[in-house]
């Protein structure tokens, strides 16, 4: 068996993993409150932030989690490509993905 250098290779597929699993569990933490993904009900989640704030935090975390996760792993893959044009779309996925994870903090504040 040749060994082959990682070059980051598992730290990305953790990574990926990770983004994955926190947006599910976030959405999953979000199964009791049906506003929120609605923003025309907005006030209806506002509400439900409030009435379940154990079930708001752990879903903000675990959502924050994935993204924080996402940006990583489009980074290494933007490297891995190695194009102007790969490294750019990485950069911007980590970019949009890292302001989302900003604002699902929100409900926490």
């Amino acid at each position: 068996m040749i060994d082959a250098p990682d070059d980051g290779r598992r730290v990305a597929a953790v990574a990926g993993f990770v983004a994955v699993a926190g947006n599910v569990g976030g959405v999953v933490l979000l199964r009791g409150m049906p506003s929120a993904y609605r923003l025309a009900r907005i006030d209806e989640w506002a509400s439900a932030v409030v009435a379940q704030p154990r079930a708001t935090v752990a879903a903000a975390l675990a959502f924050t989690l994935g993204l924080i996760a996402l940006a990583g792993w489009a980074l290494h893959l933007g490297r891995t490509v190695g194009t102007p044009l790969a490294r750019a779309g990485a950069g911007l996925i980590a970019v949009t993905a890292l302001f989302n994870a900003a604002g699902a903090t929100t409900p926490i504040v």
